[in-house]
This record gives structure tokens, sequence and C-alpha cells, in this order.
């Protein structure tokens, strides 16, 4: 039941930009490209599968719309099958949909609550703006050493809320710091509390315990590992869409939220980039009316 709500309050995001379709349409398309996946081997010659898979690809791409990131991916690789070896173009293409068509109807594994009154999460492959109301966290430092320094700063917060009785909740963030102009660094790990109203500020060990201002931020859903290089690819193209955006600002610094236990495999693993954003001042040069602000 919590995973089909996730999956119907992904479309409830109000009027702030996404550039997902309605989860209905998804679905749709998502069938549609299954459906010619399967079919396609029955087709006479590699040429005839192409034309007969690009051709579902078209119509994909119209019913996901012109903002969809997935229908943009879905025309690039479309577009891009047409030159080349016609067996070694299909294959790739039929590998790609594959992969997309995944992506159309994956379903976030949810383990635990979100903190109250969190955003629905962004759905895979898509950005969406959304807005964070203010929440309390406890976090521990990263220290060097990526998985390793996640692992300990992870049981060092299990510890915590165990020892005050804090009730876990999804998602768990991790924020980022930049290191140079092309380098971000994680820089500590954070278990979400239910509500500000739980627990007090202040150290606790290794574990600081914070309140984090209300913000607004752009947002990618991805499936899969959260490792190094899915984060840097999904930072790339958040900041990439900021630059064709000139009405949104990057105003902090990045972080992930990842949705699922240590115990949940990759394949079934869900998570989000995140950059904070505000709107661009008016020519004018009059102040944003919506700053947006972290610790």
């Amino acid at each position: 039941m919590l995973e089909w709500t996730l999956v119907v309050l992904m479309a409830l995001q109000g009027d702030l930009p996404k550039t997902a379709p309605d989860p209905a349409v998804r679905a749709l398309v998502a069938r549609a490209l299954g459906a010619e996946l399967a079919r396609a081997a029955d087709a006479e010659g590699d040429a005839a599968r192409l034309e007969a898979l690009r051709s579902v690809i078209a119509e994909a791409v119209r019913e996901l719309g012109p903002s969809s990131r997935i229908g943009a991916a879905l025309g690039a690789a479309s577009d891009a099958a047409a030159r080349g070896d016609v067996e070694e173009r299909l294959a790739e293409l039929r590998a790609f949909v594959r992969e997309r068509a995944l992506d159309l109807t994956f379903a976030p594994r949810v383990e635990s609550p979100r903190p109250a009154g969190f955003p629905a999460a962004t759905p895979v492959g898509e950005f969406a703006v959304l807005d964070y109301p203010a929440y309390r966290m406890a976090r521990a430092a990263v220290p060097e050493g990526w998985f390793g320094g996640r692992n300990g700063a992870f049981w060092k917060l299990f510890r915590h809320i165990q020892k005050h009785e804090i009730s876990m909740t999804a998602p768990v963030e991790m924020s980022y710091s930049r290191v140079d102009a092309k380098v971000e660094r994680i820089r500590s790990m954070a278990f979400l509390y239910a509500s500000i109203e739980i627990g007090e500020l202040g150290k606790d060990g290794d574990v600081e315990v914070v309140d984090i201002a209300a913000a607004r931020v752009l947002s990618i859903g991805l499936r899969g590992s959260d490792d190094n290089a899915t984060f840097e690819r999904a930072l790339a193209g958040l900041r990439a869409w900021l630059a064709q955006h000139p009405e949104w600002l990057e105003c902090g610094p990045a972080r992930v939220f990842g949705w699922n236990s240590p115990m949940v495999v990759d394949a079934e693993r869900f998570h989000e980039v995140q950059l904070p954003i505000r709107a661009a001042p008016p020519k004018s040069g009059a102040d944003a009316s919506t700053p947006a602000s972290r610790e």
C-alpha cells in the first residue's frame, strides 16, 4: 500500500515545474514499448525490426510529451540508431528501450514513512522542483573513503536513534560539499526525524541533531546504485537543466536522499539527487520572492 501511495503522489506536485507526465501515461508507454520488444523478434529481418521499434518509440515520445527526459532520451537513441550497422544498432536500441521501460514502471520500495510534510519522491529519470518544509535530523560526518565512511556513519546514526527511541524514517540524507570546481565529496549522513517536535537539538557523541530550514530543490529520481559516478552524472544533468532555465538559480550544496536500507539489492534501490534552488531575481534587480536556505 505504501508503494502505491508513493507512486500516485508523484503526480501531485502542484504548479511547480516537473518533466514527468502522469503515472498513467508512463505506464501506458512502458506497456507499448514492452509489447514491441516482445513482438519484434517475429518480424522479418533486422531492418524491419529496427524500423518497427523506431516507429513505436516515436509514438512513445509523443505520448510522454516534450518535457519528459525519458522521452527525449528515447528520441535521441532512436535517431542515433538510424546510422551504422543494422544488427548492432538494433541490439543497442533494444537494450536502451528495455532500461527506459524499467524506469517508467519502477515503483520505489518504501520501507519507512516520510517525515511530516515531505513531498512525494521524484519519478525515475525525470526532474521536478519540490518544496520541503523545515525538518529535524541527526547527522554524522563521513570521513574520506566513500563506502567505508558511509557505513561507519550509518551505524553511528542507527545507535543514536536506538538509544533515544526515535523511529526510523525514509529517506536518509547524504550531504555533499564542493572540493573544487569539478569535484563534490560526501561530507555527512543524516537520519531524519518524523517531526521537528521530536528529540532535542545538540551533540550526542559523534552525532549532532540540527534543524534544517524549509527549502526548494531541483530533484531527479534514480533507480539502482547510488555510487559516485551515478551522483556525478545526475548532478551534471540537474545543472544542465538549470542552465536552460535561468529563472532558477542554484543556491546550496547538493544532497542525495536514499530511500532504502542496505539490505535492499541494487536493482530495487531508489534515490534522489537534489540541488537547492531559488527563483532568479527579476530583471529590475528586486530580490527573489522564494529563497531557499540550508544549514
